[in-house]
C-alpha cells in the first residue's frame, strides 16, 4: 500500500522548479510546508508497522531529516530512511560523498551523492558571497529562473538572471543594511513575473550577472587575476555603502564560470542619452545637478579611497583609478547615476603614486595623453578619469537641452581626425587641443533659448577637458563644484514656488493680521539667507558675493530633501490658485491651509540646523537685513504682528526690530501714534544731579532714572507743542521696544517729560544698581585696574552687536563716544564687574540713514577725535563714520586708555593725521594685547574700507562688510574662554 506515499509525491512534484536550462529543485521552503509531521507519519505507516518504531522514525524525520526522506522518496527509496538513521547521517550531514552514501545503501549510494542529493539541494544566494568568493561544488543548481543577455564586452557578458526569491537572501540582508546605514540599494526588490508559456508567474528578485569570458590567448590565471583584482575594488568600495557606487552582491566560481553579482538597474548611461523621453525624476533639471554630483562623489571615493576602523570596520587608505568611465559603464535609475564597471580599475599604496600604463577604453572618452600618434599607450594618471567625466557632462547637458537627437548630432560633428592625423574618431580632441567642433558646440548650448543649467554645466565640462592634464581640476575641486551646482539646482525652483505662492497671496489679500501670508514671507527670507551663507543666491544688496561657505555633501543631501518636500507642499497650494486663476475663493482668511506655513518653517529650521554656530550667526544677520529692507510702515507693522505666533529669539528679535524701525519711519515722516501716551506728568519726576549734559533723578519717588536730555534742534522753532510730543512720543516708543532686544543695549525707556527747551527721556537704573558710571571715566580714572582680556573682549564684542542691531533698523548714532556708554553698577563691584553690561545712550541724537537728515557734530570738544575727519568736510553723516567712532572706541578698550589721553599731546594735528597716527602706532600695539583678528577689526573701523556711496546698496555693503570683518570676528573671539 502506497497510497499516502504517492500523494506526498504527487504533491512534490507540483512544486518543482526549473532552471533557464532546464534542471529542477526542490527549494528548501517547500519541503518545510509539504513534509508536516503528521504527512509523515501516515508515508511512514505504510513500511514500518511497528507502532513504536513509527513514532520514533517520524519524530527523526521531522526534526532532522525531512530533505533525505523527500530525495528518497522522489527516486522512490523512502524505506532505506532507516539506513541513514542508524549511521546517523541526515540533513546536516548532506552534501554526502559518494564512499559515504554508498557505505550507507550500496545500491542506489553513486546515484545518491553524484545526481539525486542535488535537486534537493539548490544554491542559496547570500550576503557571504559579498564577504568572501564562492567556489561553488560542480553539481550545485543555481536557482536561476530565467536569463537573458543585455550587454556584452571583451571580456564578460552581463545577464539579467530572475533568481527564485525563495532561494536568496539578499533582499532581506541588503534591505537591513541600507536602513542602518543609509545606503541606497536600486530595484533590488521580490517581483512576480511570466516567462515565456507561464501561466503562473514566477515569484523572483532581479539580479545582473557578469560572466567573465576566457578570450582567446588568455590562461584561466590571468583570468581569475583580472576577476581577483575587480572583486577586490568592489569589495573595499562596498564598505563606504556609497548611493552612486554599484554594490557587489558577491562572486563565485561554478563549473567552468566566473561570476560577479549586482544588483539589477534599469538602463545604462548610453541608453539613457538615446530616451526621447526624459527617465523618471530626470524630467526635472535638478535631477541631472544630483545624479552628476554623486557619480564625482563616487569618483572621487576611487581616486582617494580611506577607510577606517571606526566606520568601515578597517583601517585603510589607497589612491586608485577607473581608467574606463564611459556611458556604458555608468547606470541610471530613476534618480541617479551608479558608477559601475571596475575591471580596469586598480588600487594602489599612496606611495606607489597613480601613473600607470594606460590599458584600454572607450575612443570617444579618450584622453590627449593615453596613446602618442602611433597610438602606443602612455604613463597615464587619474586625471584621465577627469577628461572623461568633461565628456561626459558635455554630453549630458546636450541631452538636457537637445535630446538624443543632439547627441547624435553632437557626436557627428565631432567625426574628424583625433590624435593621428589620418584616422578620424569622435574623440574631443586632435592630440593637440579640443577639436573645433567641440568649441562650436559649446557655443551653440549657450546660444538660444539660454538656460543657466547650460552655462553651469559648459564651464565645468570645459574646465575638465584641458589637453594639460595638470591644469585639470582634481575630484576634491570637482565635487565642491558640483556640491554647489547640486545645492543651487534644488534651492532654485523651492524659493521661487515660495515666492510665487507669497506673490499670489499678496495679490488676492490685504495685509491682514493672522493671515499666513506674512508667515510664509518671513520663511522665505530666512530661506535666502540660509542660501546666502553658501553663496546660492544670486547678486543683491543684501546678498553679495562675500566669503562663503563651502557646500558639502551632507548640506546638498539635506537641501535635497529638503527641496523635494517643499515642492510638494507647495504646489499643493499653488494648484489652489491655478484651478482658480480669478482667486475668488482667496479672499477668504481660512482658504490658505495654515498647515503648509507650520510644514515650511519646519524644512527650513531643518536645514537651519546645519549651519555652525558662526554660520547660524551670518544667517541670522541676513535674514534680519533682508526682512527688514523696507521702509512700508504697513509691512513692519505687520512684521511686528508676528511675534505672537513666532517661535523662538530670532523671530522675535527680528518682530522687535520691525517695530523700532516702524516707529523711527513714523517719527521722520511726522506720522502719528497709536501707542500708549509716553508723555509723563513733569511733577513725578524728581530731578537730583547732573551727570554730565544729562541729570539722574526719581521717578514718583520710588523709581530711580537716568534722564536723558534731548536739546531742541533749531529746525523745530516753528513746531507747536503738541508737534514735538508727538515726535517725542515715536521716539519713547522706540526705546521702550529695545527691552525685548538686549543686544541693542539700550535701556528701557519708560517715557519723556518737558524741559526747558529740552525733552527728558527717563531709563529706570537696573536692578541693584545706584552708581551710573561712563566707559570714558573709567578709561581716565586716575586709579585704574584693567580689566581682564576676556571682560574686554566681551565689552568689545556687546559695543560693536549693539551699532549693528541699530543700523539693521536704518538708523546711526551720530554721537558714538566713550561718554555716551555707561553702566550700571555699585560701588563695591570689582572692575571686570562693572564692565559685564554697558548701555549705550546718546541715541536721542541719532537719525534716520537717509538724505533729509543733516546735523553738527559733537558739542563737547573732547569728544572731537570720535568723529572721521571726513565728515567735517561733507557734514553728511553715514554708516561708516559710526564705525570709524566705534573703532576708536575698540581702541580704547585694548589699550585701556582714552583717545583723549593720546591725542592731548597733539594740538595742532589735523584730524586726518590723527586717524593715520593712530592706526600706524597706537593700534598695532593691539596686536600683542588683544590678538592679531582684534587688531585687523579695529583697523577695518578706521582705514575707510567699510566707506559707502551714496546709493541705499552700498550702506547695505558696508553693513554686511561691518559685519563680516567686524562683528562676526568679535563675536566668534567671544565665544572662547581666555
Amino acid at each position: 500500500m502506497r497510497a499516502a506515499r504517492d500523494a506526498l509525491w504527487g504533491r512534490l512534484q507540483c512544486r518543482r522548479q526549473f532552471t533557464f536550462d532546464h534542471q529542477h529543485y526542490f527549494g528548501h521552503h517547500v519541503l518545510d510546508s509539504l513534509f508536516a509531521e503528521e504527512d509523515i507519519a501516515t508515508a511512514v505507516a505504510e513500511f514500518i508497522k511497528d507502532k513504536g518504531s513509527r513514532f520514533d522514525i517520524t519524530s527523526t524525520i521531522f526534526r532532522m531529516g525531512r530533505q533525505t526522506f523527500a530525495i528518497l522518496l522522489w527516486n522512490h527509496k523512502e524505506e532505506s530512511i532507516t539506513n541513514f538513521i542508524q549511521h546517523r547521517v541526515l540533513d546536516g550531514r548532506l552534501p554526502l560523498e559518494k564512499s559515504l552514501a554508498q557505505r550507507i545503501v550500496p545500491e542506489f549510494g553513486e546515484s545518491f551523492a553524484l545526481e539525486w542529493q542535488w535537486h534537493f539541494l539548490p544554491f542559496t544566494l547570500d550576503s557571504d558571497l559579498q564577504l568572501h568568493h564562492g567556489i561553488i561544488e560542480q553539481e550545485r543548481i543555481f536557482p536561476y529562473l530565467h536569463q537573458e543577455s543585455i550587454g556584452e564586452g571583451a571580456f564578460g557578458e552581463a545577464l539579467l538572471t530572475a533568481v527564485d526569491s525563495a532561494q536568496q537572501t539578499l533582499t532581506t540582508s541588503v534591505a537591513t543594511q541600507a536602513a542602518e546605514e543609509g545606503q541606497f540599494v536600486p530595484d533590488l526588490q521580490i517581483v512576480q513575473i511570466k516567462f515565456g508559456n507561464d501561466e503562473i508567474p514566477k515569484t523572483v528578485v532581479r539580479i545582473v550577472r557578469k560572466r567573465f569570458k576566457l578570450p582567446r590567448g588568455q590562461t584561466e590565471e590571468s583570468r581569475d587575476r583580472m576577476i581577483a583584482n575587480e572583486r577586490n575594488c568592489l569589495r573595499e568600495l562596498g564598505r563606504l555603502k556609497h548611493r552612486n557606487i554599484i554594490q557587489m552582491l558577491g562572486s563565485y566560481a561554478h563549473r567552468d564560470e566566473r561570476s560577479i553579482l549586482f544588483p539589477y538597474v534599469e538602463m545604462n548611461l548610453e541608453e539613457f542619452l538615446k530616451r526621447p523621453d526624459r527617465f523618471g525624476d530626470f524630467i526635472h533639471d535638478r535631477t541631472f545637478f544630483s545624479a552628476l554630483q554623486g557619480l564625482a562623489s563616487a569618483l572621487a571615493c576611487v581616486h582617494n579611497l580611506k577607510l577606517n576602523v571606526e566606520t568601515h570596520g578597517i583601517e585603510l587608505e589607497r589612491i586608485g583609478y577607473h581608467h574606463d568611465f564611459r556611458p556604458q559603464n555608468v547606470l541610471v535609475n530613476s534618480q541617479t547615476f551608479l558608477l559601475a564597471d571596475f575591471g580596469l580599475s586598480k588600487f594602489k599604496p599612496v606611495e606607489d603614486g597613480s601613473r600607470t600604463e594606460w590599458k584600454a577604453g572607450a575612443p570617444s572618452y579618450r584622453a590627449p595623453e593615453c596613446t602618442d600618434m602611433r597610438f602606443r599607450p602612455q604613463k597615464v594618471g587619474r586625471g584621465i578619469d577627469i577628461w572623461a567625466f568633461g565628456c561626459m557632462v558635455a554630453e549630458i547637458v546636450t541631452y538636457m537641452k537637445n535630446g538624443p537627437d543632439g547627441i547624435a548630432q553632437f557626436r557627428r560633428s565631432r567625426h574628424s581626425p583625433g590624435t593621428h592625423p589620418r584616422v578620424e574618431d569622435e574623440s574631443f580632441h586632435n592630440g593637440r587641443e579640443l577639436k573645433p567642433a567641440v568649441h562650436q558646440w559649446f557655443g551653440t548650448l549657450l546660444g538660444e533659448p539660454a538656460s543657466s543649467y547650460a552655462a553651469d554645466l559648459v564651464s565645468l565640462s570645459r574646465s575638465m577637458l584641458e589637453v594639460d592634464a595638470e591644469k585639470r581640476p582634481d575630484c576634491p575641486k570637482l565635487c565642491k563644484k558640483l556640491n554647489f551646482l547640486c545645492a543651487k539646482s534644488h534651492f532654485t525652483p523651492a524659493v521661487e514656488a515660495l515666492e510665487r505662492l507669497v506673490s499670489l497671496m499678496e495679490a488676492s489679500l490685504e495685509y491682514t493680521e493672522g493671515l499666513p501670508i506674512m508667515e510664509l514671507w518671513f520663511e522665505l527670507e530666512r530661506l535666502k539667507a540660509w542660501s546666502a551663507v553658501f553663496g546660492l543666491v544670486g547678486q543683491s544688496r543684501w546678498f553679495p558675493g562675500f566669503d562663503h561657505t563651502k557646500v558639502g555633501e551632507g548640506e546638498v543631501e539635506k537641501l535635497r530633501l529638503v527641496s523635494r518636500k517643499m515642492l510638494g507642499r507647495l504646489q499643493l497650494e499653488l494648484n489652489k490658485f491655478d484651478s482658480n486663476p480669478h482667486h475668488t475663493d482667496m479672499m477668504k482668511p481660512n482658504a490658505i491651509d495654515a498647515s503648509v506655513v507650520s510644514e515650511i518653517r519646519d524644512l527650513v529650521q531643518d536645514l537651519w540646523e546645519l549651519l555652525s554656530q558662526r554660520n547660524k550667526n551670518r544667517a541670522q544677520f541676513l535674514w534680519c537685513a533682508g526682512a527688514l529692507d523696507t521702509h512700508d510702515v504697513g509691512r513692519l507693522h505687520t512684521l511686528e504682528l508676528q511675534k505672537p505666533t513666532a517661535r523662538g529669539d530670532q523671530y522675535s528679535s527680528i518682530s522687535a526690530l520691525a517695530a523700532i524701525k516702524r516707529l523711527l519711519l513714523q517719527f521722520e515722516r511726522d506720522l502719528p501714534s497709536e501707542g500708549a501716551c509716553a508723555l509723563l506728568a513733569e511733577s513725578d519726576v524728581r530731578v537730583e544731579d547732573r551727570f554730565g549734559s544729562n541729570h539722574i533723578g526719581t521717578y514718583q519717588d520710588s523709581t530711580k532714572v537716568f534722564i536723558e536730555v534731548l536739546h531742541y534742534d533749531t529746525r523745530w522753532e516753528g513746531m507747536k507743542v503738541e508737534e514735538r510730543a508727538t515726535r517725542m512720543q515715536l521716539v519713547a516708543e522706540g526705546f521702550h521696544q529695545s527691552q525685548e532686544l538686549p543686544e541693542l543695549r539700550v535701556p528701557k525707556c519708560i517715557g519723556f517729560i518737558p524741559m526747558k527747551n529740552a525733552f527728558g527721556f527717563l531709563y529706570p537704573f537696573p536692578a541693584a544698581t545706584d552708581v551710573p558710571r561712563t566707559l570714558l571715566e573709567l578709561l581716565d580714572a586716575k586709579r585704574k585696574s584693567v580689566p581682564a582680556l576676556e571682560a574686554r573682549i566681551q565689552l568689545a564684542n556687546k559695543l560693536v552687536s549693539s551699532i549693528a542691531e541699530l543700523h539693521t533698523v536704518g538708523w546711526l548714532h551720530r554721537n558714538l563716544n566713550s561718554n555716551n556708554i555707561i553702566f550700571f553698577t555699585r560701588q563695591d563691584y570689582e572692575s571686570e564687574e562693572n564692565i559685564e553690561n554697558p548701555y549705550m545712550m546718546g541715541l536721542t541724537r541719532a537719525r534716520p540713514d537717509s538724505d533729509r537728515w543733516h546735523s553738527e557734530g559733537p558739542d563737547d570738544a573732547r569728544l572731537v577725535d570720535y568723529c572721521h575727519p571726513e565728515y567735517a568736510k561733507s557734514r553728511r553723516f553715514q554708516a561708516a563714520y559710526d564705525y570709524y567712532s566705534i573703532g576708536i572706541i575698540l581702541l580704547e578698550i585694548g589699550l585701556w586708555r582714552s583717545v583723549g589721553s593720546i591725542t592731548s599731546k597733539w594740538p595742532t594735528a589735523t584730524p586726518e593725521d590723527i586717524r593715520i597716527t593712530l592706526m600706524e602706532k597706537y593700534a598695532k600695539d593691539l596686536r600683542s594685547q588683544m590678538g592679531s583678528a582684534y587688531f585687523r577689526a579695529v583697523l577695518a573701523c578706521m582705514n575707510g574700507c567699510l566707506m559707502s556711496g551714496e546709493g541705499r546698496e552700498d550702506a547695505a555693503t558696508s553693513r554686511l562688510d561691518f559685519y563680516e570683518r567686524v562683528g562676526d570676528v568679535l563675536g566668534r573671539m567671544s565665544e572662547f574662554p581666555l
